[in-house]
């Protein structure tokens, strides 16, 4: 379990760094990370609610909704400058999962995390846009005192995201 602590502890080293942002108005906490250079990241814990995964009837796209629940859901967005003078070139990639209050710990591998509903989104004017259940990965949460650390890698075959591995921690409030 030492090695666990270690190896995580490692790779959080090489992921985005996080710095408080709080605000008297939005009980939510939010982490505001330093991301890639070409961009910013942020890490947001919502308290007492469910991730629902939607679909589209017109066209079967796939999309999240956020409700009042029993769990936590954790949304992890990474927003990319967009290059001066491009009018279609924002790009924004998105994480949702959902984590049951009570557990203190969580592993899911592969087929796994649909256990916690894991969500890709990829916001842009390109061909794969869209959301996606993400099934090839996988996830590690611990929850100690007041803070989340989780730690994802994924892949989504035949979607090029700049984001594949996340290693946060969000503070509960």
């Amino acid at each position: 379990m030492k090695a666990f602590y270690y190896l995580f502890f490692l790779i959080a080293l090489g992921a985005c760094k996080a710095k408080t942002k709080s605000s008297s108005q939005n009980p939510t906490p939010t982490m505001k990370s330093e991301g890639p250079k070409d961009g910013s990241c942020t890490a947001e814990l919502q308290g007492s609610k469910q991730l629902l995964i939607k679909t589209e009837e017109a066209t079967g796209y796939l999309y999240p909704i956020v409700t009042d629940g029993d769990n936590l859901v954790i949304v992890y967005s990474y927003n990319k400058n967009a290059p001066e003078g491009i009018a279609d070139g924002n790009h924004s990639e998105t994480i949702h999962f959902e984590i049951p209050k009570t557990s203190n710990s969580l592993n899911k591998k592969d087929l796994e995390l649909a256990d916690v509903k894991l969500l890709y989104g990829k916001h842009c004017f390109c061909e794969d846009a869209g959301y996606y259940e993400v099934l090839n990965g996988e996830l590690s949460v611990i929850k100690q005192d007041s803070k989340i650390s989780f730690e994802l890698s994924f892949k989504i075959d035949g979607v090029d995201s700049e984001i594949q591995h996340i290693s946060e921690t969000v503070i509960l409030k």
